[in-house]
């Protein structure tokens, strides 16, 4: 019964890996590599299974039952891999902050009496709590040098976040 699972998620992959270009679908490629990683987590536990059932030899007295353990611990690992994987991704691309605390940035910039609007407010994660922040105020005219750079206090902008 392993071995049609596997082979039915197989053909899954395929069909999927190959529906991904034709449709231009992101959400179809990342479907196909977890058909792929299901595949490969069946196939390491059927491996276990067959493994687990050999009898005990002079290296193994009490036999190889344990080998089950090691395959779904193996399998485990993959698992947890993907999720860390994924939940670090927007870090590896560079991904941009919550609205949320672009907004808090757009408003103290706002607060500042020498801003007369913000034009925009770009933002890229260095690590889960750092974030760099690129903005482009519009000053007033009649501000001075030293009332036309805004207030920049990280401890501010943090608390805009939360």
């Amino acid at each position: 019964m392993g071995v049609v699972a596997i082979a039915a998620n197989l053909a899954i992959t395929v069909t999927r890996f190959g529906a991904a270009p034709f449709t231009g679908s992101a959400s179809m490629l990342s479907e196909a590599v977890h058909s792929l990683v299901d595949t490969g987590n069946e196939a390491s536990m059927l491996a276990g299974l067959k493994r687990s059932k050999r009898l005990q030899d002079e290296r193994h007295p009490f036999g190889y039952a344990r080998e089950l353990n090691f395959w779904t611990f193996r399998v485990a690992l993959v698992i947890a891999a993907t999720f860390l994987a994924y939940e670090t991704k927007s870090l590896l691309i560079d991904e941009s902050a919550l609205p949320d605390l672009v907004r808090g940035v757009r408003a103290l910039l706002l607060d500042e009496p020498a801003v007369d609007r913000v034009n925009e407010v770009l933002t890229i994660h260095l690590g889960p709590v750092a974030v760099i922040v690129t903005i482009s105020p519009d000053v007033r005219d009649d501000a001075t040098a030293g009332a036309s750079e805004p207030a920049q206090d990280a401890r501010c902008i943090g608390q805009a976040a939360r």
